[in-house]
């Protein structure tokens, strides 16, 4: 009953200029699907969906789950144990598109004692100080299947405009705090 296994392939990254002098990004993570257990990637994951939006002073990104899967589906791989494929939450809302995470990659703190999370982000260049919201995703991804790609950037040029300017910590020292 098991299909072939489909490994994750790689994410294509490419920054486009924007007229107001940011950049941004729709990204595609492939799906995987693989009952090999001995496999890196093995199990199931649909297909990710990435925007990003950065600039001087970091970046903020929107992440989507699909269920978008290479190969077969079956019982308990990519479907229902049922053989059913409608997945829902509790209430009965469906999965997907399922918004993961609405975030910002900040070159410098956002908040006191925030700790760096990464010296390789793709949206910095270097050091990054990270937060994000699955809630705040899941409200977009309803918002974007209603009114479409713009209500994405929207959001993320809010988030962008939202990024200290300034070194918080180096502030806070100033002031003898």
């Amino acid at each position: 009953m098991a299909s072939d296994c489909h490994e994750r392939g790689d994410t294509r990254i490419r920054w486009h200029a924007r007229p107001d002098g940011l950049e941004e990004s729709v990204q595609f993570t492939p799906g995987y699907n693989c009952t090999d257990m001995s496999m890196r990637g093995h199990g199931v994951h649909g297909m990710e969906v990435r925007w990003g939006l950065r600039g001087p002073l970091g970046g903020a990104q929107f992440l989507i789950y699909t269920d978008w899967l290479p190969g077969q589906r079956f019982p308990g791989h990519g479907l229902r144990p049922d053989g059913s494929y409608s997945w829902s939450d509790s209430r009965g809302e469906p999965f997907y598109p399922m918004g993961a995470d609405v975030g910002y990659h900040a070159k410098r703190p956002q908040y006191e004692g925030q700790h760096v999370t990464s010296d390789a982000c793709d949206f910095t260049n270097g050091s990054c100080y990270y937060d994000g919201s699955g809630l705040r995703a899941d409200k977009l991804a309803k918002i974007f299947v209603q009114f479409g790609e713009q209500a994405i950037w929207d959001e993320l040029e809010s988030v962008y405009a939202d990024l200290a300017t300034e070194d918080r910590e180096a502030k806070a020292a100033e002031n003898g705090v």
